[in-house]
């Protein structure tokens, strides 16, 4: 990995795809270690977030969580194409990938980034309690950043069809309303 880093320090292209291939590795060491080399490698300005982005959809979740975690990192806040992407993922299987795309949203996001705004509320409408619960917490980091939607987003949520999503939601207006 070591080599393939070096050789990515000066921004060969095929090197930089080999190593965003390595970031869907079977061996976590190789993962991680794959993950380090694009970091260092996009904080000097020398190659996209394709390479990661490709493995949101990966069929492990331990790949797809570590794809997650690298786009924080890597990403400046409000990039577009990074927003979109982790919010395509919206429709994950897994509650863990999905808690942890709504919290992620939530600091990527931009001011005011209706984007994030829409994937948040649909963490809202989650089948899942806890998923639901993370929504709430990662709605209030928005709000933070001085989104001003947030509240009367979620509000129109108390109409919802699902007792345990209005419930939810009666939960966290309050909040809501006292950080915005």
């Amino acid at each position: 990995m070591q080599a393939i880093a070096g050789i990515v320090e000066k921004g060969h292209a095929a090197a930089i795809a080999a190593l965003g291939g390595c970031v869907g590795d079977e061996d976590e060491v190789v993962r991680r270690e794959a993950v380090s080399g694009l970091v260092q490698v996009v904080e000097k300005g020398r190659s996209s977030l394709t390479p990661v982005i490709a493995h949101l959809r990966h069929s492990s979740l331990p790949v797809r969580l570590l794809a997650l975690e690298a786009l924080v990192t890597l990403a400046e806040r409000g990039n577009m194409e990074v927003t979109r992407a982790v919010g395509h993922c919206v429709d994950d299987q897994s509650p863990e990938f999905r808690c942890s795309l709504l919290k992620a949203m939530a600091l990527l996001a931009a001011t005011d980034d209706a984007n994030a705004l829409d994937v948040l509320l649909v963490g809202l409408e989650d089948h899942d309690a806890y998923v639901r619960t993370v929504a709430v917490e990662s709605l209030l980091t928005l709000v933070g950043k001085g989104h001003l939607r947030v509240v009367s987003e979620a509000s129109s949520l108390l109409n919802h069809d699902n007792t345990s999503v209005r419930h939810s939601i009666a939960e966290a207006l309050p909040r809501l309303v006292e950080v915005g």
